[in-house]
């Protein structure tokens, strides 16, 4: 974990790895915990691959576990591999339906997919259980942008920057608020 700080991915991934290698079987709860924290240092590494290894083998020992599947969803989403993406999100939603985070991702991989009416179903559902999320008013301003309801896609993106101003979030909704003011109303 002191490599991740350091910002030291690939090397933290890799010590996580060989950690993991290195349990007993009766420490399976750990080991997937160990792979899991490997996944996300590789993830940060930008090793799409060895994240997305990494997160196999912890569902291998650990089958349906939601926190799981939505990490390698986020993998495989990064790797723009958004049906297989949405398919880990459709497992872990059925473990977990009352994920706003695993909706909202779900959401974004249909919306790339072109299955804008299942997205905003997601965004809906996340937005339902809970009103000030930050990621599912991004992406539901992303997919109101799309539908042509520049209206709708300002109040979301305006909501993002209200909520939260200095977070990725919303550097993404003034960036796409910059986009908008330039093509017009």
């Amino acid at each position: 974990m002191a490599l991740m700080k350091l910002r030291r991915f690939a090397d933290a991934g890799q010590t996580l790895e060989r950690l993991a290698e290195g349990m007993a079987a009766r420490n399976a709860a750990l080991r997937v915990d160990v792979l899991q924290q490997a996944g996300q240092a590789w993830l940060q590494a930008d090793q799409l691959e060895r994240a997305n290894a990494a997160l196999t083998t912890a569902l291998t020992l650990s089958p349906g576990n939601p926190d799981l599947l939505i990490d390698r969803a986020i993998v495989l989403g990064v790797a723009r591999n958004y049906g297989a993406a949405a398919e880990d999100l459709n497992k872990a939603l059925q473990r977990a339906p009352n994920r706003a985070d695993a909706l909202v991702l779900r959401a974004t991989s249909r919306r790339f997919l072109d299955q804008r009416d299942l997205a905003a179903a997601d965004v809906e559902a996340a937005l339902k259980l809970d009103p000030r999320n930050i990621d599912a008013l991004l992406e539901r301003g992303l997919q109101r942008r799309l539908s042509e309801n520049k209206a709708g896609a300002r109040s979301d993106w305006m909501a993002v920057l209200s909520i939260g101003p200095d977070t990725a979030q919303g550097d993404m909704a003034r960036l796409n608020l910059e986009r908008l003011d330039v093509t017009g109303p």
